[in-house]
């Protein structure tokens, strides 16, 4: 699950989605599963995304509970786990990572190249 900000072609307004990925056979759609509502600054995007997050996290901890699997960890308060999901969903980065170099990997002088 994720929030998705959207924009029409003619109109400055942008819309606020929780959306989530779910695969059916061989492809993966995107189901949204929240409008959260339509904003026309950057402020109101900010506040719109992190109803957004609360809602990822309650979704998250009422499957969480539903499921048949138990936990091998230690069980936690409703607002730890909570704040637990929130700072996960605010860790995501998205893109490319950065390329690794040999240089980057080993210290100089450990590798000769020469030769």
């Amino acid at each position: 699950m994720f929030v998705r900000v959207t924009s029409t072609r003619n109109s400055l307004r942008k819309s606020v989605k929780v959306v989530e990925s779910v695969r059916e056979g061989y492809k993966v759609k995107q189901v949204m599963l929240l409008h959260i509502g339509v904003a026309s600054n950057e402020d109101e995007i900010e506040k719109l995304k992190l109803i957004g997050k609360e809602f990822i996290a309650q979704e998250t901890l009422k499957r969480e509970s539903q499921s048949k699997q138990t936990s091998l960890f230690e069980s936690e308060s409703i607002e730890e786990r909570l704040e637990n999901i929130k700072k996960k969903i605010g860790q995501k980065k998205r893109g490319r990572k950065p390329t690794t170099t040999l240089e980057n990997v080993t210290k100089e002088g450990c590798v000769s190249l020469a030769d």
